[in-house]
């Protein structure tokens, strides 16, 4: 049964590094095809927060001009609290031509959450996986010095 566990997790693992490996490629596509301009904060969108102490998150409003003179406006993907950017704050701001509202503010976690996160499970579920070998292995041990 442990065997199944430890092929299963170990699957799991190799698949969620796979699909960050494609992540990896598609976000770096994207940067390599961005227009980079200066944007301003200009306000917050609130998240609820799920947790217990009820704190709000904060996700700056960010809007930025094209170079063909569009004004466009977004919402970051990442929320904190404290809010880490100030309204009226200039950022440097990635977007493409042609889908100028998939903007993201320039910082690394902006850029590449969705793969560190995917790693980090995957990495979650190896240790998993070789926990549960070193458990099997330490039990068949303990029986043999038992008997």
């Amino acid at each position: 049964m442990k065997l199944i566990l430890r092929i299963i997790l170990a699957l799991l693992s190799a698949l969620l590094i796979y699909i960050s490996y494609l992540q990896f490629g598609e976000v770096s596509h994207r940067l390599d095809n961005s227009l980079k301009t200066n944007g301003t904060v200009i306000d917050y969108q609130i998240n609820k927060s799920e947790d217990n102490e009820g704190r709000d998150n904060f996700a700056p409003i960010v809007t930025f001009t094209t170079q063909g003179g569009s004004e466009v406006q977004f919402v970051s993907s990442i929320s904190s609290n404290p809010p880490k950017y100030k309204i009226g704050q200039t950022l440097e701001v990635l977007y493409e031509a042609e889908y100028p509202d998939r903007a993201v503010i320039n910082s690394f976690f902006e850029k590449w959450s969705s793969v560190v996160i995917l790693l980090m499970i995957a990495a979650v579920l190896l240790l998993f996986s070789w926990m549960v070998g070193r458990s099997k292995a330490s039990v068949s041990i303990s029986v043999g010095l038992s008997s």
